[in-house]
């Protein structure tokens, strides 16, 4: 067999192709390695962290919560994905002081990196850093190498496109610029200026500049469109800040004890939607300030002690919610506030200690949380509607000792017949007083000095209980009325109610010290409704000379104090339910000439009828008992004397008097 001869050409294109599918090979196998490897470090320190999902549905993303800093690599590589699902975020503190940590990748997935992050991972030297980072939380890299030892000539610290720290001190007279129109405006042999433009930066951390108190001025660039956290808090020479309209949210503290910053509200920015809890908080914003239209969260405490700030608007047809809590706390010379018709909530502690005058209630409230006027003193008139308001919280009114008026509007903001100045007539959609514990302190004072200008209170139907101490100190507190709700046994063939008629009311419980002080006041109608009294109801309500108490048979025990010290009651029923008296329950009504026990009682405390008028006598229903732990034998003053069942009886006049002829 002859074989046949290759030409060189063919030569040449066998080699070529041989040539090219050794490379090919080679790409592909370098390829698939690649990926391998790709793979292998995208699992390979699962086993050391700890995470969690955001949602529970097929767009859950992975926040890392902790790390394994026992068995963990010191070259640590985040994995891209977990269980199919991105990771995005690195939470608080998850790798706080894991200090053998020298490297740490982060993937392009990693948006978002929490709290004190890395803080004390002091061998930190190299961070290979996400391409999408746009949040980075306070103090996340503190105390790493990389902070103290990657920054530029001018001491900015990078991640990626991010600006983490500042590692100088600016000296007095500093300004932050970012144009070359505000530069011009400021002398370079006055003020140390600073360009703060930052080229294709896309974000600063919290606290970039937090504590450098030679600043006075600060643009914010156009790149900034949120400003983070705590940006310049504490800044106490900052004086003024300059916004653009792209800047849409605020952040917490931003600016959060910047005792020389004065701004106005023409200031803001136009498109603002969101401010954060204290971002305006100990500043020295002075006069009136309003928010603009695009405003539509507020955080906690925005303007927390600025105590010269005098008086707050928004318009009545802007989308704010909520008025949050602690918002104008300590704002002490804050006398004027116009809310939003469609405010739906007013957070607790939100006008404490302010000067406000006069506050009107949105129909839409309804509730008057925790504490949100207690210690303004110059309150006076309170409005409401009828319709909406359900509870009203725990110290809400305490120390406002201007307080004159609570008007009730109807629907169409017409004055409720029956609401008068100077009376508090609380809305009928009301139903709870809320307190923690027994310590109310709703209308209550601490001295008397505090005690409100309000004479007559008309507690709603539906209100289940009176809190501890709701008016305790309430020396001008005159009358007090409980609304009943009007009931009919039959309705006729109009659908006109007919019959007997019965009154009712929600009201059970009397907290404890409910009325104590309140020494003005003098008589008392309880509704039957009533079951629970608590101790010193009425404790020293010197003028109070009458009361009608509960006739049901749920309302069982006289508790401890309840009239002691109210040395005007000059009579009193005790409800034939009643077994038991409390120590104290009567002590130092002096003007009481007697009492009579009824014939259910099986218990008497200690000094139940102890300091009394010389004359006061006691008539029982009762045999005379065996005294023991349960009817002590101290329950009264041994002066008193007491008729024991037949041994007296009532007179024509209704007047139990003792039978003379009992041996």
């Amino acid at each position: 067999m002859q074989l046949k001869k290759i030409s060189p050409q063919t030569k040449k294109t066998i080699i070529k192709a041989s040539i090219f599918a050794a490379v090919a090979i080679i790409a592909l196998s370098l390829t698939y390695w690649a990926l391998i490897v790709f793979w292998l470090n995208d699992i390979v320190n699962i086993p050391f962290i700890s995470y969690r999902y955001t949602l529970q549905d097929q767009d859950r993303e992975v926040i890392i919560t902790d790390i394994d800093e026992v068995n963990a690599p010191e070259d640590f590589i985040i994995p891209s994905t977990i269980d199919g699902y991105p990771v995005t975020t690195i939470a608080d503190e998850a790798f706080l002081n894991f200090t053998r940590l020298r490297k740490v990748t982060l993937p392009d997935t990693i948006t978002t990196i929490g709290d004190r992050a890395f803080y004390g991972c002091t061998n930190l030297s190299e961070i290979v850093p996400s391409q999408n980072i746009n949040e980075i939380g306070e103090d996340a890299f503190v105390g790493t190498y990389y902070i103290e030892h990657s920054s530029d000539e001018d001491g900015w610290v990078y991640l990626g496109q991010v600006i983490i720290a500042y590692t100088k001190v600016f000296p007095t007279n500093t300004v932050l610029v970012a144009s070359e129109e505000t530069k011009a405006e400021f002398d370079p042999s006055v003020y140390n200026v600073v360009d703060i433009t930052f080229g294709n930066v896309t974000g600063v951390t919290n606290s970039l500049f937090a504590g450098q108190e030679g600043v006075v001025f600060a643009e914010i660039p156009e790149t900034i469109t949120e400003i983070p956290s705590a940006l310049f808090a504490d800044c106490t020479s900052l004086e003024e800040v300059r916004f653009h309209d792209n800047v849409h949210s605020i952040g917490a503290n931003a600016f959060d004890g910047c005792t020389s910053l004065t701004l106005d509200s023409e200031d803001l920015p136009n498109n603002l939607t969101n401010i954060g809890a204290y971002a305006f908080a100990n500043t020295n914003i002075t006069g009136a300030f309003s928010f603009p239209m695009s405003l539509l969260t507020l955080g906690e405490g925005v303007f927390q002690n600025c105590v010269n700030l005098t008086s707050f608007s928004i318009s009545t047809d802007a989308p704010l919610a909520s008025i949050s809590s602690y918002m104008f706390d300590g704002c002490t010379s804050l006398a004027t506030v116009n809310l939003p018709r469609d405010l739906t909530s007013i957070g607790q502690y939100a006008f404490r200690n302010t000067a406000i005058k006069e506050i009107r209630i949105p129909q839409a409230i309804t509730s008057i949380q925790t504490g949100v006027f207690e210690n303004c003193r110059n309150l006076e008139k309170v409005v409401a509607y009828d319709v909406g308001l359900r509870s009203i919280g725990q110290y809400a009114f305490r120390n406002c000792r201007s307080l004159r008026t609570f008007q009730v509007l109807d629907a169409n903001g017409e004055v409720l017949p029956g609401s008068y100045e100077g009376m508090i007539m609380l809305p009928s959609s009301l139903t709870t007083f809320t307190a923690v514990g027994s310590d109310g302190y709703i209308f209550g004072s601490d001295s008397q000095e505090d005690a409100p200008k309000f004479s007559s209170v008309v507690i709603p139907s539906g209100v289940n209980e009176i809190q501890g101490y709701q008016f305790y100190n309430n020396t001008n507190l005159e009358h007090i009325e409980f609304e009943l709700d009007v009931f009919y046994s039959d309705i006729d063939s109009e659908g006109n109610p007919v019959g007997t008629i019965t009154y009712d009311s929600s009201l059970e419980i009397i907290g404890p010290s409910a009325f104590e002080n309140c020494t003005s006041l003098e008589e008392i109608v309880i509704p039957d409704s009533v079951f629970n009294f608590n101790s010193a109801g009425f404790r020293n309500a010197s003028s109070l000379r009458s009361i009608s108490l509960p006739n049901n048979s749920r309302f069982s025990a006289i508790p401890a104090s309840l009239f002691d010290g109210c040395v005007s009651l000059e009579s009193i029923e005790i409800p034939s339910s009643v077994g038991v008296i409390r120590n104290r329950s009567f002590a130092q009504c002096v003007s009481l000439d007697y009492v009579v026990l009824p014939e259910n009682l099986r218990q008497v405390e200690a000094l139940s009828f102890t300091e009394m008028d010389e004359n006061f006598v006691i008539y029982s229903l009762t045999d005379e008992p065996t005294y023991n732990r349960i009817w002590v034998e101290n329950w009264k003053d041994e002066s008193i004397p007491v008729y024991w069942a037949g041994e007296w009886e009532y007179n024509e006049q209704g007047i139990p008097s003792p039978i003379s002829n009992v041996e």
